[in-house]
């Protein structure tokens, strides 16, 4: 129920910031030279809590997610400096692993099976941590899974400050599931663009300043519609060959027999089965696309798609 506005270390990383829910508000720059990606956050965040959180009265409804490359001291303790609040993988630091496995099963909320995530069990808790250099114990809740195939479980854990106040809850357990679900949340935020930065090769952009980037953005936006545009064609193309081979195949079929529809392609496929395959030349007014060591099937599939554009 509580009103929080995420501040991802990705969209920070990449010059951006989700500072409103109605906005965005770009920060600074983006990484120098030879510059990772957790210290161009220690770098940056000082300034965005400034310049940007605070004149718009957002300090305390920020949140700051991250994932375990961040779980350490310097940021920790960076973040907490600016006042925010923040939930911070924790599964990479030895002394997790540690602190969760010495948990005793009383201690442990059984959640039951998850077939959607393939979890034969999973089980939430909420316990101390404290490592040898911190000066202070932090929060820690944990997740133990045991996943399909596998005969023991496996424990993740966050850290964060967030208190059962804040998220407005009493339950402990409804506490744990909370802090759960937001820190799942940053992993569907990265998938949002995900196919955007990995298939289209966008995580290093012509120029520092993110402003001087607007228009390398712009484009690449524009070709990323373009290509799911495509890919939405395309597959609808390859349904009705399938029904068309089901109702060859098959008698006494309905007029309109319903396929299930295949999982997209990624774009980087599409790019590497499709559109990198053929060799265009142009003479006059005539455009001839030729394949060279195509086999029929990607050649059929191809002349589907470019037939579904061109009548669109």
């Amino acid at each position: 129920n509580a009103r929080l506005t995420s501040l991802d270390p990705l969209k920070l990383a990449a010059g951006q910031v989700h500072a409103a829910e109605d906005g965005l508000v770009a920060a600074q720059g983006i990484a120098k030279k030879g510059e990772g990606e957790r210290s161009l956050i220690r770098r940056q965040l000082p300034e965005v809590a400034k310049n940007v959180l605070k004149p718009l009265k957002l300090l305390e409804k920020a949140l700051f997610l991250a994932d375990s490359l961040h779980g350490n001291e310097p940021t920790l303790c960076l973040v907490e400096d600016e006042s925010l609040l923040y939930v911070v993988g924790a599964s990479a630091l030895k002394r997790t692993q540690e602190v969760l496995r010495e948990r005793q099963d009383w201690e442990w909320y059984e959640l039951g099976p998850d077939p959607k995530r393939g979890w034969l069990d999973t089980a939430v808790c909420q316990c101390w941590i404290q490592c040898e250099d911190w000066p202070d114990k932090r929060l820690l809740i944990g997740r133990r899974v045991t996943r399909e195939g596998e005969m023991f479980p496996t424990c993740y854990g966050v850290l964060t400050n967030l208190t059962e106040e804040i998220l407005n809850v009493t339950d402990p357990l409804e506490f744990i599931q909370s802090v759960w679900r937001l820190y799942d949340a940053k992993g569907r935020m990265e998938l949002g663009y995900q196919e955007l930065l990995s298939d289209l090769n966008l995580h290093h952009p012509p120029c520092q300043e993110h402003v001087r980037n607007a228009g390398f953005y712009a484009l690449a936006t524009l070709a990323h519609t373009l290509g799911v545009g495509v890919k939405l064609f395309g597959a609808r193309a390859d349904d009705h060959a399938r029904r068309e081979r089901i109702k060859a195949k098959r008698e006494d079929v309905p007029e309109r027999i319903r396929v299930k529809p295949r999982r997209a392609m990624r774009l980087w496929r599409v790019r590497r089965r499709l559109l990198t395959l053929p060799r265009i030349r142009r003479h006059a007014r005539r455009l001839r696309i030729e394949f060279l060591g195509v086999s029929p099937n990607i050649q059929a599939q191809f002349q589907r798609w470019y037939d579904a554009i061109a009548f669109c």
